[in-house]
């Protein structure tokens, strides 16, 4: 049981960091970020497009997450970080929100049913 409530732990810890490394990349692209256009290259599994864009003389590709297929040739645009141009949105970026949520509610969860589990003894 040790094991399991470690992993638990662990993983709930792990979302909760996803999502704080998500925010601050966001608010980076957000306070900082540039835009350039992009074109739709591909729709991987034929609904997230999948988009190349060039930042100087480097080409960069990114997978959107939208979910309706663009056309192929379509003009996006994409917003990426000037430090780091591979790190891009081509749509909206992801809520670290969300991310953090998860992680604090699984640990709710762990410490309700450890308070549970002692209170059953």
């Amino acid at each position: 049981m040790g094991v399991v409530i470690g992993i638990w732990a662990a993983t709930s810890l792990a979302i909760i960091l996803l999502g704080v490394a998500r925010a601050r990349r966001n608010g980076r692209i957000d306070a900082f970020g540039m835009t350039v256009e992009g074109t739709v290259v591909d729709n991987k599994q034929g609904k997230y497009p999948v988009v190349r864009y060039r930042v100087g003389d480097e080409k960069f590709t990114k997978v959107g997450r939208a979910q309706d297929p663009l056309e192929m040739g379509s003009k996006v645009e994409v917003r990426y970080d000037p430090t780091r141009p591979s790190v891009a949105d081509v749509d909206e970026p992801v809520s670290a929100k969300g991310y953090i949520w998860v992680g604090a509610l699984s640990i709710a969860v762990l410490v309700a049913m450890f308070v549970l589990s002692r209170l059953a003894m």
